[in-house]
């Protein structure tokens, strides 16, 4: 299990704490948290559920180029 998420939070929550003995503005800083949780999840829902299944209809260019280099018709030559 990744626990980069709550160390993002516990560093950042220590240093708030910090900032507070300064400011209480700081304490607006936590809004980031809930922030970028909704952006993840926006992101996922867009991700998986509002894409196509079956992708898009044309190939992009290379793609073609791709084919027409493995469609291609080599000859060796014989010394």
């Amino acid at each position: 299990m990744n626990y980069t998420y709550y160390t993002d939070v516990l560093i950042l929550s220590f240093c708030i704490n910090i900032g507070l003995f300064f400011s209480f503005k700081f304490f607006y800083i936590y809004i980031i948290i809930p922030l970028y949780a909704a952006y993840q999840i926006i992101s996922f829902i867009f991700k998986y559920f509002l894409s196509s299944p079956f992708g898009s209809a044309e190939p992009s260019k290379r793609m073609e180029k791709m084919e027409k280099k493995k469609n291609k018709v080599v000859y060796k030559t014989v010394y």
